[in-house]
């Protein structure tokens, strides 16, 4: 009998052994993230693009100044969009751990097109979609929205606003935005959107109702119009995506 409570003894201890292993390793991955900027390039938003150019390279660092996420890896990835009939709608950089890749990249935008006040964030979002996303749950993933301005679809907007795109489904590359928001939470992509102006506060009330769901909630930042605070409210959203996360994850323990 001594020889088997031995036994028992040690096989107890292996199994714990194994277990904090991998909790560790489980922790480590719940301070990863994937954050993808969809950026508003058009001409409005000249210093927000200026911002990100200079701060863009600063936000690992930035995070890792909280105790709780001193290891934390960030990839970085970014959609610049415009808006329809503009010469190149898109400009994105898929997921990058160096962000001096991603800095380069935004060193080369420059802010041009937009006719009409909205712009097309649903092929901004519809872009970000088709970034090599993490498939692991523990990881976090987030998307942050920079716009001045709503996307098209009289819903969106203030009816008096100048839209060249009334109707959302007539967009010639068929994404609308109750697909796309739907997708976004089907993926586990946490949605943040820094507001830059009063001009999207009811495009950011119909995203509530389409996105919304007991386990998943838009956040709204505000980004100041000349984007001083754009590190902190990147910082901001960041760390509370990965408590959301880690929230989850605590919650599915027994």
């Amino acid at each position: 009998m001594d020889d088997i409570a031995k036994r028992r003894a040690e096989l107890a201890a292996k199994h714990k052994r194994i277990d904090e292993k991998t909790e560790a390793l489980i922790r480590a991955r719940l301070h990863s993230v994937d954050v993808c900027f969809v950026l508003d390039i058009t001409e409005s938003m000249r210093p927000h693009l200026e911002a990100c150019q200079r701060k863009i390279i600063e936000i690992t660092s930035e995070v890792r100044q909280e105790k709780a996420f001193q290891d934390a890896q960030i990839r970085i990835g970014l959609v610049g969009y415009r808006d329809q009939g503009d010469e190149l709608p898109i400009q994105k950089i898929d997921f990058q751990t160096e962000h001096k890749e991603v800095q380069n990249f935004c060193l080369g935008l420059t802010v041009s097109g937009g006719d009409d006040g909205p712009e097309d964030l649903q092929l901004g979002l519809a872009e970000a979609l088709k970034m090599s996303w993490s498939t692991d749950r523990y990881v976090t993933k987030l998307i942050i929205i920079l716009t001045d301005a709503p996307c098209h679809g009289v819903q969106y907007h203030n009816p008096k606003m100048r839209e060249n795109w009334p109707d959302e489904t007539k967009l010639p590359h068929g994404y609308t935005m109750p697909r796309l928001l739907a997708d976004i939470r089907k993926k586990g992509i946490d949605l943040t959107v820094a507001q830059c102006s009063s001009t999207t506060f009811e495009m950011v009330a119909a995203f509530r109702k389409l996105y919304n769901q007991q386990d998943r909630q838009l956040s709204v930042l505000e980004l100041a119009a000349d984007a001083n605070n754009f590190l902190p409210v990147v910082r901001k959203s960041i760390m509370q995506s990965v408590r959301n996360t880690q929230r989850a994850w605590h919650s599915r323990r027994p």
